[in-house]
């Protein structure tokens, strides 16, 4: 009989991992990389959306971003993320 599979545990828990990352070198569970790609796609965010603490217009209108999506699983899921980052804000709409 070949010996079963073994999966290495999650590196910040106990869970087993469900991907391992090349570039960090973790091991990771479901939980783990959902906020590993979220902590990610934040950052991107605040790297490309230039955006001020209170970035509302002068008339006090929340600032606008537009979000093309395609229909497509990529673009509806980013857009998803886009929504659970900037939703707290008060100042921006998508």
């Amino acid at each position: 009989m070949p010996p079963a599979i073994s999966v290495e545990p999650c590196s910040l828990c106990d869970y087993p991992s469900v991907v391992h990352q090349e570039y960090s070198g973790q091991h990771l569970c479901g939980k783990h990389l959902a906020s590993s790609i979220r902590k990610r796609t934040s950052k991107e965010l605040r790297q490309q959306l230039i955006l001020p603490k209170d970035a509302r217009h002068e008339d006090g209108t929340p600032y606008r971003v537009l979000v093309a999506v395609s229909g497509g699983k990529d673009s509806a899921v980013l857009l998803s993320m886009m929504y659970d980052i900037l939703s707290r804000r008060r100042d921006v709409e998508l």
